[in-house]
């Protein structure tokens, strides 16, 4: 039915168009609008299915119906099946289907409106517009289109933003999808410090630097980073403590003229920053990791330590000391921990359960000496040697600790867009270094004690503290025996060795006698000083033997009352030198000093009657002390009464010498006194006599100034005088000639002169006055004005005078 109501009717707007099928014939005609068709019972309208590439009778007429295909402007479409002759279907009729080229396609740029014959598809694309940093893959599938001498099916071709920025493929090239409907595809933009790698499909690679924008081949594909996904690499950063180990995998050269250089396939190479402070890999190296790290670090040894580094190559195990940052080369070298066994960590370490449960997992830490368990956590310690504990050279600890002591790389991002401050203080970078028991066996000796390393050549040394000893991977130390145990810590200094001797005196009494001895060992001998196994065993039997053959020269009586004498005169014989030293064993050891204890006679029979004859002699004894003291007191007494009375009279005498002596002092004051006072008036006397004179003097002096003065002034009086009289002199004389100067007839011309100008001004003034009157003329006027004064009959003098020379 269609839309106007009608059965059979089919009506076609503009740009739309149907495939109609004649089912009589078979054939299938394309109708396009607008137009209005009414069909017979043996049209059908059908589609043309892709998929299944047949026409597929539709049975709703909507369905049929479909729109021209339209390519915009910039747009382009592929058009599948076109026609051998390259028509389209004409407009608002019925189209008899050409002859198509079946599995052709062909492109057709916008803008173009158009419908599909049966069989034909299309597909409209928008034109692909790059940026700098995009580009398209190209694939050629038909060459007979284009130049064939230059393409050949299946070519692919990079178009790149650089070139063009904006394409539309024409018929022989299609663009390469990402996906559906994508098709532009983003380069790799490298900053600096960052590389991309690409590899081709024969397994070449190839590196490309920052900064650049990069375009793969058309047989290239980027290798992506697995820690960011994208294809983009940093640059490795090396510093003179950090490395990188490689493997060269294929022949190549580097450098110029004499700086030229070859590498083999199969060589290692070990770089760090000293030779190049940026490492961009290259084809022909291959990274050679560990647990995924890459760079190698310096490991960081404090001063005192150290750490075993074997030698891949010889076998030899060197001790490197600190302070160093140690950076070991892989190739060469490889950092060893040294493990030690049950009994050197009870020895070397007593009292340290860490370095046992390292060394030897699991152990129970037995005190060796004693033969007890060391209680650590209830600080139960041994006390026959120093506790010394664990020392290890130690490894840095910034970011990522590895087991073999290096550090993994830092990895940091770094926005350069501008500049970013924040409030809160970032604190400066922190490193731990804890890496305990990794370093090289070190043993710490405390003053007055020392070691004996022995290393497996034969060579020894004796080390003395305090001082840290750093042990070769090959040295041990030697174990001293005492009678309560092993130790590898030989006290050199103020050794005190306790022991019991049982001696017998002369009347086969035995003995009991505890004696300390404080043994010391000579600096000079200290290559012999573990010479002797078990020194204190052999001190010991070394004294008892004397001790004893010297005491049973004494009955027990002497020897009782003299026990401590008699043994150090055995032990320490007496020195005719103060300055001369004590007689060394073999070994260097000497006693210093000896102390007696309890001297215990073991038949106790014997020791009670000994007992009772010793407390007769002190009651005895302390009788006769008694005596002698009292008779000293009483002699002390009388000779202090006598040194009283001596005393005394002393004192009398010294008291009257002392009066006798003042009194004459004061006499001796008093007449000196009188003489100086007598002195002092005989010389004011005379000094009075002498002023007299010097005041006569001084009159004389004073009234001879006078006088000159006085004379002085009258000269002086009458200088002025004279020339006060020469001067009046002189201006009378100057007025005479001046006045003798004078003539009658200047003295005429000059009074008239001033008459003239006067009689001027007042003229002037008063001509006013006389032209207000109109009866009086100005000289009538002045003269009337000047009557009574000096001036009265001045202008009648003058005028007549005028008018005689004007006559």
């Amino acid at each position: 039915m269609s839309d106007n109501g009608r059965e059979n009717d089919l009506i076609l707007k503009p740009n739309e168009y149907c495939d109609l099928l004649d089912k009589t014939k078979g054939t299938v005609s394309l109708l396009t609008g607008s137009m209005k068709l009414s069909m017979s019972a043996s049209d059908a309208l059908v589609e043309f299915s892709p998929e299944e590439k047949r026409f597929v009778e539709v049975k709703n007429q909507s369905d049929a119906i479909k729109k021209f295909v339209t390519v915009p402007e910039n747009f382009y479409a592929i058009l599948y099946n076109p026609t051998k002759n390259g028509d389209f279907p004409r407009i608002g009729t019925s189209n008899i289907t050409p002859e198509l080229n079946i599995g052709k396609k062909i492109i057709i740029r916008g803008n173009k409106n158009f419908a599909l014959f049966p069989g034909q598809m299309a597909k409209v694309i928008k034109g692909h517009t790059l940026r700098s940093n995009q580009y398209l893959l190209v694939r050629v599938y038909d060459n007979e289109q284009l130049d064939k001498e230059k393409y050949s099916i299946g070519q692919l071709i990079v178009i790149k933003g650089t070139d063009v920025s904006f394409y539309i493929p024409t018929t022989g090239f299609e663009v390469v999808p990402i996906r559906d409907n994508q098709y532009v595809r983003d380069a790799v933009t490298l900053e600096r410090l960052e590389y991309c790698i690409l590899k081709d499909e024969q397994g070449n690679k190839k590196y490309v630097h920052g900064p650049a924008v990069v375009f793969p081949e058309p047989n290239e594909t980027f290798i992506i980073n697995e820690e960011d996904n994208t294809p983009k690499f940093k640059a490795i950063e090396l510093s003179d403590i950090s490395g990188i180990y490689l493997k060269v995998v294929a022949d190549y050269t580097e450098g110029e003229d004499k700086n030229k250089k070859t590498y083999r396939a199969g060589e290692e190479l070990f770089i760090t920053g000293k030779d190049q402070t940026i490492y961009y890999p290259r084809p022909e190296h291959a990274i050679i990791s560990y647990d995924g790290k890459i760079i190698h670090h310096a490991i960081a040894i404090p001063n005192g330590e150290g750490r075993y580094v074997l030698n891949r190559k010889t076998g030899d195990v060197k001790m490197v000391k600190g302070p160093a940052m140690y950076l070991p080369d892989p190739r060469y070298e490889v950092i060893v921990r040294r493990k030690l066994t049950k009994k050197q960590c009870e020895l070397w370490y007593p009292g340290n359960n860490d370095v046992l449960n390292y060394n030897v997992p699991d152990a129970m830490f037995t005190n060796t000496i004693s033969g007890n368990v060391i209680n650590i956590d209830n600080n139960t310690y041994a006390t026959f040697s120093p506790s010394i504990t664990t020392t290890t050279a130690l490894g840095c600890s910034t970011g990522d600790i590895l087991s073999n002591g290096f550090v993994g790389q830092d990895n940091a991002t770094v926005e350069n867009s501008g500049f970013k401050r924040g409030n809160t203080y970032t604190k400066p970078r922190t490193i731990t270094i804890d890496n305990k028991f990794d370093g090289v066996v070190t043993i710490d000796i405390w003053t007055g004690y020392a070691i004996n390393v022995v290393s497996k050549n034969g060579n020894r040394k004796v080390v003395v503290g305090p001082q840290t000893y750093l042990l070769a991977y090959d040295e041990t130390l030697e174990v001293v025996d005492t009678n309560e145990g092993q130790t590898v810590y030989l006290k050199v200094n103020n050794n005190k060795i306790d022991d019991l001797v049982t001696v017998q005196t002369k009347d086969f009494v035995n003995i009991n006698v505890c004696i300390s001895y404080c043994v010391s060992f000579d600096q000079t001998k200290k290559d012999d000083w573990f010479s002797i196994e078990n020194y204190v065993s052999f001190l010991k039997d070394y004294e008892r033997s004397n001790i004893k053959r010297k005491v049973k020269e004494f009955t027990l009586e002497e020897f009782y009352n003299n026990a401590a004498d008699i043994i150090r005169g055995c032990v320490l014989p007496a020195k005719t030198d103060k300055n001369a030293k004590l007689a060394t064993f073999s070994n260097g050891m000497y006693v210093s000093d000896v102390e007696i204890g309890d001297v215990v006679i073991k038949n106790q029979a014997v020791g009670e009657l000994l007992d009772k004859h010793q407390k007769q002699i002190v009651e005895k004894s302390l009788a006769i002390s008694t005596a002698n003291k009292e008779i000293a007191v009483s002699k002390e007494l009388s000779k202090i009464r006598q040194e009283k009375i001596d005393l005394d009279y002393k004192n009398a005498m010294h008291e009257i010498e002392i009066k006798n002596k003042t009194e004459a002092e004061r006499i001796r004051s008093e007449e000196e006194i009188a003489r100086m006072k007598e002195a002092s008036e005989k010389a004011t006397k005379e000094a009075e006599k002498n002023l007299q004179a010097i005041i006569d003097d001084i009159k004389k002096s004073e009234l001879n100034r006078l006088k000159m003065e006085n004379d002085l002034s009258v000269a002086t009086q009458k200088e002025l005088d004279k020339l006060e009289a020469d001067r009046q002199k002189s201006y009378t004389d100057s007025v005479k000639k001046v006045i003798d100067s004078i003539s009658p007839d200047l003295i005429a011309a000059v009074t008239t002169s001033s008459h003239e100008k006067m009689l001027k001004e007042v003229a002037q003034s008063l001509s006013p006055y006389a032209l207000a009157s109109g009866e009086e003329s100005v000289a009538d006027v002045v003269d009337k004005l000047l009557r009574g004064t000096s001036m009265e009959g001045l202008l009648k003098v003058s005028i007549p005078e005028k008018t005689d020379k004007k006559a």
